[in-house]
């Protein structure tokens, strides 16, 4: 743990993306490094599609969720969902995004509207600092499928420097609980998106 008293992560995606299984592999990981951890989820819509956020505090805190300006770090698996959610991050957090749009069906025939994704990243570049983009989708598709964003974007998320975790014990439990047969695959796109970060960083 660096010397804050915590560290408060923001996991937000839509259904079907593995936002749930991204918090409890680092829920998991931080108990297996000694630390105290609260997790809850909240759910949108119910069938696959709706949004899914999850908040993943490592420290000693009381409550389970966060407030708004709290977060370290807003993980977001789709872009409309980080714009969403922004308002949950410290002034100085830090969010990774993965540029791939997730249009509702409802964008579809006309119910609602779904922005370019161009305006929804310039949107977040002038509301945030330190803000990093990365098509976790492709990255996961060129790995075997795009079900493992989830996995490319906790990669991502173990680059940052003062990330309390270490990357071995993340890998070790997406080994643990993705679907049999499927660890080898994971295991690169986790690598994969810490390196598409670290690529990032090195930039900054």
């Amino acid at each position: 743990m660096t010397d804050k008293k915590s560290y408060n992560i923001i996991i937000t995606g839509v259904g079907g993306q593995g936002v749930i299984l991204a918090s409890t592999v680092l829920g998991m990981s931080a108990i297996d490094s000694g630390k105290t951890v609260k997790i809850a989820d909240t759910h949108g819509l119910a069938q696959r599609g709706g949004s899914v956020i999850s908040f993943v505090r490592i420290g000693n805190v009381h409550a389970y969720t966060l407030s708004e300006g709290e977060a370290d770090v807003l993980l977001a698996f789709e872009p409309m969902e980080a714009l969403r959610n922004l308002k949950y991050l410290k002034e100085d957090g830090i969010v990774i995004v993965n540029t791939h749009p997730i249009v509702p069906v409802a964008a579809y025939i006309g119910a609602t509207t779904y922005p370019p994704v161009n305006e929804i990243i310039s949107k977040i570049r002038k509301q945030c600092k330190k803000v990093f983009f990365i098509d976790a989708t492709s990255i996961a598709r060129k790995c075997g499928t795009e079900k493992m964003v989830n996995t490319v974007m906790l990669g991502a998320l173990s680059a940052l420097d003062d990330f309390p975790i270490k990357m071995e014990t993340i890998l070790k439990n997406i080994r643990k609980m993705v679907p049999p047969g499927t660890e080898n695959m994971n295991e690169n796109a986790f690598k994969e998106g810490r390196k598409a970060l670290l690529n990032l960083l090195k930039k900054v």
